[in-house]
């Protein structure tokens, strides 16, 4: 079609009243209405797809050793709620790594990052095997939540560096893409290695994995932090003064509050009760690690999707309705009663978490200062690891307690709660749709 501006519309229609109502309809139906003509759709760095290679091969570590851990705790005299207790002490470690590993991306650079935790971390993996009692395990467990930080921090940087404001939620779904698609098939293989290997197996195919990590960023990720801008000079302490300001900001708050509770729901809900709900009903390692697999499957799909529809109409068209689907599905999977049932609704469940956890980072980044950037998401690491260490432990107890069927629902309970009010009073953050109305809101 041909773009007008008004001034030459009115021209036309003013011209077109002379002549005849068929020949003036025909005439109108051939011009299209634009101020000026739409700009070229923002395309993404090719980078991120190394980026989300990586994080594939990444999340395949990770999926190998999910379902054999519920197998280990038992052998070694761990039991469910201590097993509880040890998922927590992953993410309080990786808790107090959060700033930490903020300032060594930005002193080091990305790259140092990206080279050595997943090494070390996969040496970890094969101390977690070799675990003889609760200590031990415990200690392996903290270890691996501090080196996968530093991986974690330099993963989420990198992509920052190479995104704008109007790209970032598509930057970042490589990232996401590949570790749905990772965890899309080695949990099953994890279980598989469990039952005819034993249970060190599928931490040593783990360990691996993660040492292939460090050979692919060598060869495929360069540096994308620009250090000689970087001031180098800038300690701890100086770090510590920018959360003030960035707390200050009520859209940080918010944000920041509905990242802790959905990550809790992540941690707490599928990695520590769904686990203990499959072997409970009778089923192998293999059962547990396919529920898994459909559950990674079903959130990858989605998340090309989500991300389109972030970046297009803004944070909380994603955020919103993925909070309230993961309440709802979570109240579902408490009341399933067999195995066929708890996969349909855990896989709509990771659906929902999915969608919400796509617009967190775009929507910090888009409030926060090129300067502040470092430590906002220190900040938004640091609120996520609060909920995954606060919601395995609150889930213990409550197991310990009640029943498994009642700690999920008091997780789903919250989530949703902590959806509403974020629903109802944040405001969007996307640029270009800054001081829009939602439709509630419009007369």
């Amino acid at each position: 079609p041909r773009y007008v501006t008004w001034t030459e519309m009115y021209r036309n229609v003013s011209a077109l009243r002379l002549v005849s109502r068929p020949l003036r309809r025909f005439s109108t139906s051939k011009l299209r209405l634009c101020s000026t003509p739409p700009p070229p759709e923002e395309k993404v760095d090719p980078r991120v797809w190394s980026v989300g290679f990586s994080t594939c091969i990444m999340a395949t570590g990770i999926g190998l050793v999910v379902p054999v851990l519920p197998v280990l705790a038992p052998t070694i005299g761990v039991s469910d709620s201590q097993l509880g207790f040890v998922n927590a002490a992953l993410a309080t470690a990786r808790l107090f790594c959060d700033i930490p590993s903020g300032i060594a991306a930005d002193k080091l650079g990305r790259r140092p990052l990206l080279l050595a935790a997943p090494a070390v971390t996969g040496a970890t993996l094969l101390g977690t095997g070799m675990s003889g009692g609760i200590w031990s395990l415990l200690g392996w467990r903290v270890a691996s939540g501090a080196t996968g930080t530093f991986h974690w921090t330099g993963l989420q940087m990198y992509v920052t560096d190479i995104s704008t404001p109007n790209t970032r939620a598509r930057s970042f779904i490589p990232m996401a893409l590949g570790f749905n698609v990772g965890m899309a098939f080695s949990p099953t293989l994890g279980g598989w290695l469990v039952d005819n290997y034993g249970v060190f197996t599928p931490f040593a195919a783990a360990a691996g994995t993660f040492s292939l990590v460090s050979l692919v960023t060598y060869k495929m990720l360069p540096e994308s932090a620009d250090l000689a801008k970087t001031n180098k000079s800038l300690g701890f302490k100086d770090y510590l003064v920018q959360c003030k300001p960035l707390m200050a900001q009520p859209q940080m708050r918010k944000i920041l509050l509905l990242n802790g509770c959905v990550l809790g729901a992540f941690a707490g809900g599928q990695f520590y009760l769904l686990p203990l709900m499959v072997t409970r009903m009778g089923y192998t390692s293999a059962a547990v690690g396919g529920l898994f697999s459909l559950m990674s499957l079903c959130g990858g799909l989605q998340a090309p999707i989500s991300a389109k529809i972030c970046d297009k109409y803004g944070r909380k068209s994603i955020l919103v309705p993925g909070s309230f689907l993961a309440a709802g599905l979570m109240a579902c999977v408490a009341t399933s009663t067999d195995y066929y049932q708890l996969l349909v609704f855990a896989s709509v469940w990771s659906v929902g978490l999915q969608m919400a956890l796509t617009g967190v980072q775009p929507w910090v980044v888009d409030i926060t200062k090129q300067e502040e950037i470092t430590m906002a998401l220190a900040l938004m690491r640091v609120t996520g690891n609060v909920g995954m260490a606060c919601s395995p432990l609150f889930l213990a107890v409550l197991v310990h307690y009640t029943s498994l069927q009642t700690a999920l629902l008091c997780e789903a309970g919250l989530v949703g709660i902590v959806a509403s009010y974020f629903a109802l009073s944040a405001a969007e953050t996307l640029p270009k749709l800054q001081g829009k109305k939602l439709w509630w809101q419009r007369s």
